[in-house]
């Protein structure tokens, strides 16, 4: 931006200076009405953009302009007017394949780099307001030397003649009553490269990222070289918010932070809302040095730091963390340093170490490798290659150590898988300007492209962007980001589940008729009234025989967690408390059916073995306001908070006393279990597939996980339950039953399996009334005809 300043009366109409980039930099008094000037410059700028137009409607034209009017029409346009005119017609041609608005920026960068008028509230004929003008003018020159340019009427200047370019920079001021801006340039869209070749063009990451995935089923993972963190979020022109904004990323991965171990705590605090899983590793070695570090909105599954080796973690170099999907590793590999003290360390210690850590972890997942790996790979990833063939970063045996331990076996670069032929850069050095040019004034001072996001073979064609964000500073390195659609794996999980599901039924099968003596023999056992009178109902059937149901389903559902859930998944805490639940209520449940416990005493039990469930719950709170109420509440969501846990602590009792309806009807109780979990499996399987939402598909296999195993356990028993029953279910079954589907509904962070259980259940108490209803009218029957 321009700074503004007063002006004094006796310069007001002063006229500036200019400089003129084909002859010699003489500078010109000009003086009038600024206004003029403005139109002027507007109709300068028409001007150039009819001419543009013109010539990219009509490319023919190029070929037949002469070597003058190719340099005059190139200079017009900012563009560089050397060589022979085959180069000038290409030249010409390649600037024409870009857009408009890249032509009106690459002239402002040449002409005026900011323009900023100031409105004046009073309006006169002879009134106006002022304005500052920041001119950049380049100009060719031949002599190293220095010289006390004319003084304007403005202000002194001193203008540098240099080999190659001559700038001047002045200011002045202009009185308008219009506000004006004119975009600044974008030197990274120019192609910037010693040695390019054919068909290579530089990135431009307006033109060349695709549109946005909205579904929602993907993951934004962001890296960046923030070169000293405490210095990067100190840095006026830099906003941490701005940049999480604009981005949206959903990781955010850091390298070389020189952070110390106590700094860590502070810098926590600063964390952006949202962003509250941080995991760091500073460098012990030497303070102030290295250090990386992954900030996450997602709370990943598993976090470990470095590689496992003492040798190579003593600096804090890799953070890995492991989510639903994949593992993310952050890296910051060493440089090999001044005069290539480290590049031994580099290729056959630190390569080949981090190499395979990530084979260990292909093992299990998909891996994405992140971070600044310090390797320019190939000659396009550099500006000067030629000058650089013993630069640490550049030299032949990390080349091909790069290539050989990472790309050789399975990893896929992101952004040349995607941009093969295009010129884009992470680093440039801070000496001489290099990022405002894309390369560097020294020789060895360029552009390089040393970070990266490398993937796993099976999920490079899932990556939706690689993408460089060159505008944004703070540091030598600027940030890269990658965008990856992601499909949870739920179906492996569910037909393991399913599996061992069919598994229990035939276990169940089995254990049934040898359990079945054991409870005779300890007088667990009951009449069946509906054969009374009949030789068969005196006949002792086996009773609380959902014990074994029970026990098989405890043990699947507990051997299932070793093909699911990581030793630190988030949902493996909820997974064990939902089981400590089922195995406390089934545990009552078998005291009831010993013991027979009253009825005040049933609606007891399920209040203590509801506990772990509700201690280990961390889904919402809240309930949805009904639209006619929403006028006199004035909200449409109710956060009850700690009331919500009261809620599914009663829920917890009904669901599992509910069960238990009518005794003495064969297979009514497992069987109503039957028709409820089938329902809510179906319920989930259609939500699974509906839902783009990775964490609603996961809640809602959380529920399959259980519902499968109850549906084929219960269906064994129903095969002995069933008219004639063979076995009696007890009072075990029922309290287990309802409490494994109050534990889908609860832990499945969604309400509507719980609705629709609870509406099942309905219905069959509805229908349990009925059948008492009958049950009465026939003892009033029966009274009648006695009186009669």
């Amino acid at each position: 931006m321009s700074s503004k300043r007063g002006v004094s009366s006796s310069t007001k109409s002063a006229a500036a200076s200019i400089v003129d980039d084909k002859k010699d930099s003489k500078l010109k008094g000009m003086s009038g009405d600024c206004s003029e000037d403005v139109l002027m410059e507007e109709s300068c700028w028409k001007v150039q953009s009819v001419e543009f137009q013109s010539i990219k409607d009509d490319p023919g034209k190029i070929e037949a302009m002469t070597v003058q009017e190719l340099r005059a029409t190139l200079r017009k346009f900012g563009v560089p007017a050397k060589g022979r005119k085959g180069d000038l017609v290409f030249a010409l041609k390649h600037f024409m394949g870009e857009s408009s608005q890249e032509l009106e920026e690459r002239v402002s960068f040449n002409s005026l780099e900011n323009i900023s008028l100031q409105k004046n509230t009073k309006r006169t004929s002879d009134e106006s307001c002022v304005a500052s003008i920041n001119t950049v003018s380049e100009v060719s020159g031949f002599k190293k030397s220095k010289r006390r340019m004319k003084q304007s009427p403005v202000e002194d200047e001193i203008v540098k003649v240099d080999t190659e370019i001559v700038t001047t920079k002045r200011k002045l001021s202009i009185k308008t009553d219009d506000l004006v801006t004119l975009p600044q340039a974008e030197p990274w869209t120019v192609l910037s490269h010693k040695k390019p070749q054919k068909g290579w063009i530089p990135y431009n990451p307006r033109t060349m990222r695709p549109a946005p995935l909205t579904d929602g089923n993907s993951v934004k993972l962001m890296s960046w070289n923030v070169n000293g963190l405490r210095a990067l979020l100190k840095f006026e022109g830099f906003s941490a918010l701005k940049l999480a904004q604009r981005e949206n990323f959903d990781v955010l991965c850091l390298q070389e932070t020189k952070l110390q171990e106590k700094d860590v705590d502070s810098i926590k605090q600063c964390l952006i809302d949202g962003y509250e899983n941080s995991f760091w590793t500073c460098s012990n070695a030497k303070l102030g040095y290295s250090g990386t570090a992954i900030v996450s909105r997602i709370k990943p599954l598993s976090v470990c730091y470095g590689l496992g080796i003492p040798d190579h973690d003593s600096e804090g170099r890799v953070v890995t963390a492991e989510f639903d999907s994949f593992y993310l590793v952050n890296t910051y590999v060493p440089n090999s340093g001044d005069g290539l003290k480290r590049l031994s360390y580099r290729i056959t210690q630190w390569d080949l170490s981090l190499s395979n850590y990530m084979k260990e972890l292909e093992k299990s997942k998909p891996v994405i490798l992140t971070g600044d790996l310090n390797c320019a790979h190939q000659e396009i990833d550099i500006y000067n290659p030629a000058g650089n063939k013993r630069s640490a970063g550049f030299t032949e045996e990390e080349r091909q150590s790069f290539g050989s331990n990472f790309l050789s076996k399975g990893l896929v670069d992101t952004f040349r898988k995607q941009h093969p032929n295009v010129v884009g850069y992470t680093y440039w050095g801070y000496r001489h300007g290099g990022r405002k040019t894309n390369k560097a004034a020294l020789k060895f001072e360029t552009g390089w492209r040393l970070d990266y996001f490398l993937v796993s073979e099976s999920i490079a064609d899932k990556v939706h962007d690689s993408y460089i964000v060159p505008d944004v500073n703070g540091s030598d390195h600027c940030p890269i980001g990658l965008v990856l659609k992601i499909q949870h794996d739920l179906i492996k999980p569910i037909l393991i589940n399913a599996g061992l599901s069919l598994v229990g039924f035939f276990l169940t099968v089995k254990m049934i008729p040898v359990a079945s003596k054991y409870v005779l023999r300890r007088n667990l056992f009951g009449y069946d009234i509906n054969k009374k009178g009949t030789p068969q109902g005196t006949v002792k059937v086996p009773e609380s025989l959902g014990i074994v149901v029970a026990v098989v389903f405890m043990v699947l559902t507990i051997v299932f967690q070793f093909f699911t859930f990581a030793p630190d998944s988030i949902w493996l805490v909820e997974y064990n408390a939902a089981l400590a639940s089922i195995c406390f209520m089934t545990l009552l449940g078998f005291i009831d059916d010993v013991l027979d416990v009253p009825w005040r005493v049933k609606l007891v039990l399920p209040s203590i073995a509801a506990l772990p469930l509700l201690m280990a719950y961390a889904g919402h709170t809240t309930i949805i306001i009904p639209k006619p109420l929403i006028p006199y509440v004035g909200l449409k969501l109710l956060d009850l908070g700690f009331i919500y846990k009261i809620y599914m602590w009663f829920l917890a009792i009904f669901c599992t006393n509910c069960i238990n309806i009518h005794a003495g009807i064969n297979g009514l109780e497992v069987g109503q279990t039957v028709v409820i979990a089938s329902a809510i499996l179906i319920h989930n399987v259609m939500q699974i597939g509906a839902s783009a939402d990775p964490e609603y598909q996961q809640a809602h296999a959380f529920s399959v996980y259980l519902v499968q195993p109850l549906l084929a356990t219960s269906m064994a028993l129903l095969s002995y339950n069933w008219y004639p029953s063979s076995v009696f279910v007890g009072d075990t079954y029922t309290y287990f039953a309802g409490m494994t589907m109050a534990v889908v509904g609860i832990l499945g962070h969604f309400r509507c399996v719980l609705h629709l259980f609870i509406f099942c259940c309905f219905i069959s108490q509805y229908i349990r009334g009925i059948i008492h209803l009958t049950h009465l009218h026939a003892w009033v029957r029966v009274l009648t005809s006695e009186c009669d």
